[in-house]
């Protein structure tokens, strides 16, 4: 219930005061210190505040006993004087005891005023103990860090147009694309300066050598290094001072070769294969392509001159051909139905069919046996050529043997190809006849053999079966030609020969050799002659003759090496 004075001793306070100093404070923050030794001076107006009375009871304030405790002395360490420079502080000074009574009334009047106008009590400053204080050692004062200059934020750009933002992204994309230009480029040109560089060092440390071996020039070693290394860069020197070390052993210079590439001479031979090969491949492929064009092509020609044919056999009078192309000149007593194919190529001699076969074309005669062999009926170059009669042959008479020869096509069943079917009795059977016409006549033969053979003597130990042959001479002779026939054919068809009967020879080109030959002979149908075959008179010949070159491809002796070479009579 007392409050200590500024010297150190109590003073009775009021009961209002008492009362006052009981009741809870408000805490708060003091927004200015007030001097306690300054009174407040009140304003002589009083200020327009309505303040209410409130009745606060009055409480005791417990009287609090002074409790003396006997604290031990203790003795102070000596602590050395150290003289150090101390800012001046100034304490307040405490008020006197005779004014304390006297401003008791003026608190009073100061509390009840803070109290009304909420003004939190001013905080007693606690008595300062001088105490000897003992200076800290010397630290260097860091050197405050600076700050970086805080960068003025730029004014905020007007918003650009669609034109404006297409126009800088196309500038960006400009300059991406130049600096990505100029970084290639300046590679490029760090590569072609180290090739320089490389290259200028090797040739310098080749000139150093030169100038080492060749004692004509009278240079040595020291000079060509010393002045190689002046002209050339940093890595011309260092090849020299290596090639240094290798000249000074003797054994090195005397044997000293320069080195050779290994495998030239295999490499060069290898890409020479490798490219023939290459070539044959290409050649092979183009080679293909063009037969088979060809084959088309042929094919297409082919078919329209069978439609012309069948065209024209509606035709009889030959006076309207000769209306229709007034400046071809045809044969007399012509078909009708040749008119149309004649007007396209006066080389036409006929026609040659098998029914129920691919085998229908047109057949042509000139002064030799190879220009059909790879021309088209219109004369144009092709690989399948056009069936043509032998030039033995009378076209506008049949002889005793009228022989046609046509090319075969391996990929497709075009021209004679046909025939390679005969070999199976099965299907002669099927096909037994051939239709042939000439420009004058329509004649149809009954197949009468089917063998294969040669067409150069060394096949056959030096002989040629001339099957070709267009007449013979005797009757004998042809009775002879018969029995070759009979001995190399694969089976007997049958059908039966008179020398009276007329023969028509279809010749091919076959694999079983090289140079082979498959060939069809058929014998003239007689008048009122059925053209259907006895199918128990077929049979399978055992022993067929082949040339001597079909038995050594085939790995097999031939039984008729010994048998008599049969030599036609030519009339």
């Amino acid at each position: 219930g007392e409050a200590p004075a500024a010297g150190g001793y109590f003073l009775p306070r009021s009961k209002a005061k008492q009362a006052e100093a009981a009741k809870p404070k408000r805490r708060g923050f003091a927004l200015h210190e007030v001097d306690e030794t300054v009174l407040p001076v009140l304003p002589e107006e009083e200020p327009d505040v309505e303040i209410t009375e409130v009745d606060v009871p009055e409480v005791e304030a417990p009287v609090v006993e002074t409790v003396e405790a006997e604290v031990p002395e203790v003795e102070a360490p000596v602590v050395e004087a150290v003289e150090a420079e101390l800012p001046e502080v100034e304490l307040p000074e405490a008020p006197a005891a005779e004014e304390t009574a006297a401003e008791e009334s003026a608190e009073d009047a100061a509390e009840e005023l803070r109290y009304f106008t909420r003004t939190p009590a001013p905080v007693e400053e606690p008595a300062v103990e001088e105490t000897e204080i003992v200076p800290e050692p010397d630290v260097p004062e860091e050197p405050a860090e600076e700050l970086p200059p805080v960068e003025e934020a730029p004014a905020e750009e007007a918003p650009l147009t669609r034109a404006e933002r297409k126009a800088r992204k196309k500038a960006e994309k400009q300059a991406a694309k130049e600096a990505r230009e100029a970084e290639k480029l300046a590679a490029e040109e760090a590569r072609l300066a180290a090739k320089a560089e490389k290259a200028e060092a090797k040739a310098a440390a080749k000139e150093a050598k030169h100038a080492w071996e060749d004692p004509a020039k009278n240079v040595s070693l020291e000079e060509a290094l010393e002045g190689k290394a002046e002209a050339a860069p940093a890595a011309a020197a260092a090849a020299v001072a290596d090639f240094d070390e290798n000249a000074r052993n003797a054994e090195f210079d005397a044997t000293y070769e320069e080195p050779k590439a290994s495998g030239g001479a295999l490499k060069v031979l290898r890409n020479i294969v490798v490219t023939l090969a290459a070539l044959a491949i290409v050649a092979c492929l183009a080679l293909l392509g063009y037969r088979l064009v060809q084959e088309k092509m042929n094919a297409r020609q082919f078919t329209q001159a069978a439609t012309l044919l069948q065209e024209g056999e509606s035709v009889k009078d030959m006076k309207a051909v000769q209306k229709k192309y007034p400046d071809i000149a045809f044969p007399a007593d012509m078909q009708a139905k040749f008119g149309d194919l004649y007007a396209q190529n006066q080389d036409l001699s006929g026609w040659i069919a098998i029914p129920g076969t691919t085998l229908d074309y047109p057949v042509v005669q000139t002064d030799n046996d190879t220009f059909y062999q790879n021309h088209n009926f219109k004369t144009a170059a092709s690989t399948l050529g056009t069936p043509f009669l032998s030039t033995k042959n009378d076209a506008a008479e049949l002889d005793l043997n009228t022989v046609v020869y046509g090319q075969a096509s391996s990929k497709e069943p075009l021209m004679f190809s046909a025939l390679e079917s005969y070999r199976d009795k099965n299907y002669f059977l099927k096909h037994p006849v051939i239709q042939y016409s000439t420009l004058y006549e329509d004649y149809t033969f009954k197949v009468y053999a089917v063998f294969v053979t040669n067409a150069a003597p060394e096949q056959d130990n030096g002989y040629v079966f001339d099957y070709t042959v267009p007449n013979l001479g005797t009757v004998e002779s042809f009775a002879g030609y018969i029995d070759q026939l009979n001995e190399r054919r694969l089976y007997d068809t049958g059908v039966d020969i008179a020398s009276t009967d007329k023969l028509l020879t279809l010749s091919t080109s076959t694999d079983d050799f090289e140079h082979a030959r498959l060939v069809v002979v058929g014998r003239l149908l007689r008048a009122d002659e059925s053209k259907g075959v006895d199918k128990t008179l077929v049979k399978t010949n055992k022993s067929p003759r082949f040339p001597q070159a079909y038995y050594d491809a085939a790995g097999k002796t031939n039984p008729y090496a010994d048998a008599d070479k049969w030599i036609p009579t030519i009339s």
